[in-house]
């Protein structure tokens, strides 16, 4: 579900097919996975400035926190203000100078500590 995207590039506002940024990837993820994604999150329809707003926590009542990474969770970090897709026991992300990558859990957890994992409401 993922080997197509690895190795792409990661760009700035990205979501695909050729480059992806970190919101973009979470995004496709999601829509491959047949996940609903609230209609305001669409990729089409979610600015720049919204994707901001949720990364810096203001937009997480959209999400209920899980306990632990579960297939399909968001990872987050607010301190670097990034997101991953969890899968498989991994965290898919696009990074700035790697592209788009799995991280094992363990890394993810180290990189950010502040980390939680969430799921979407509805």
């Amino acid at each position: 579900m993922t080997d197509d995207l690895i190795g792409k590039p990661w760009r700035l506002g990205a979501r695909g097919p050729d480059a992806f940024d970190c919101w973009g990837v979470v995004l496709e993820l999601a829509r491959r996975a047949g996940r609903p994604v609230p209609p305001d999150w669409r990729s089409e329809d979610l600015t720049r400035a919204e994707q901001r707003a949720l990364m810096a926590g203001e937009s997480l009542a959209l999400t209920e926190q899980l306990a632990g990474p579960a297939d399909g969770a968001i990872a987050y970090s607010r301190r670097a203000s990034h997101v991953g897709y969890v899968l498989h026991g991994r965290v898919i992300h696009s990074a700035r100078g790697a592209g788009v990558v799995a991280s094992s859990l363990a890394l993810w957890a180290l990189t950010y500590p502040d980390r939680t994992w969430h799921s979407w409401r509805g």
